[in-house]
């Protein structure tokens, strides 16, 4: 099988991105029992080569059938206090994914952050995990829901609001501690929409 074709199985990663992992023994546990279970590979074989000789087969077609959550790319990092360059394939620069987030399976989203402040509490609150939509088609904006913005100095998640400035967006929060913002379209680098939140009790 080809590293492109693991990287189609996996989701998250390149094909290159795999070969490299492989090559340093460094593939996440996450992405190889998801290769194990995908192609019903013995996971004791793969990771100690010890093969498991109780294992019980069940048709792949069969088990991911039933199979409600995919898993996308999940980085701990808090994008807002350093300098991090969204690729457009969905995944940073210079970064490989800490860990997998599952997210239901009819949520659209390329990746999954953390989120770090009281902005968009309590939607939002300060520990949860995010999975975010890339956006990149800037010619219309649905506003009104909830995006990380990204600009050269600040990324924030904020409501996107119609501004009555021509050439700025309006970015407001949830939390009424912290005031509205006007930015200049030209200054933002990225966008993704909030597509899914995982609360975590903080």
């Amino acid at each position: 099988m080809s590293y492109s074709a693991l990287a189609e199985i996996i989701t998250g990663i390149t094909g290159d991105g795999i070969r490299k992992a492989i090559t340093r023994n460094s593939l996440s546990f996450f992405s190889v029992n998801f290769i194990c279970e995908k192609l019903h590979w013995d996971r004791d074989w793969v990771l100690k080569g010890e093969e498991n000789l109780n294992i019980v087969s069940e048709p792949l077609e069969h088990n991911y059938k039933k199979s409600l959550f995919k898993p996308i790319s999940y980085y701990n990092l808090n994008v807002s206090a350093g300098s991090v360059v969204f690729l457009d394939n969905g995944l940073i620069e210079n970064h490989k994914p800490d860990d997998y987030l599952f997210i239901p399976n009819n949520i659209d989203a390329d990746i999954a952050l953390p989120t770090y402040g009281h902005s968009m509490y309590p939607e939002i609150s300060n520990g949860d995990k995010v999975a975010y939509k890339f956006i990149k088609d800037w010619s219309f904006f649905n506003y009104g829901m909830k995006y990380l913005i990204t600009t050269d100095e600040q990324r924030m998640v904020k409501y996107l609001k119609k501004s009555t400035i021509i050439g700025n967006v309006l970015l407001t929060s949830r939390n009424s501690d912290y005031q509205d913002i006007e930015m200049p379209i030209d200054t933002i680098r990225a966008i993704l929409q909030v597509r899914y939140i995982l609360k975590i009790e903080m």
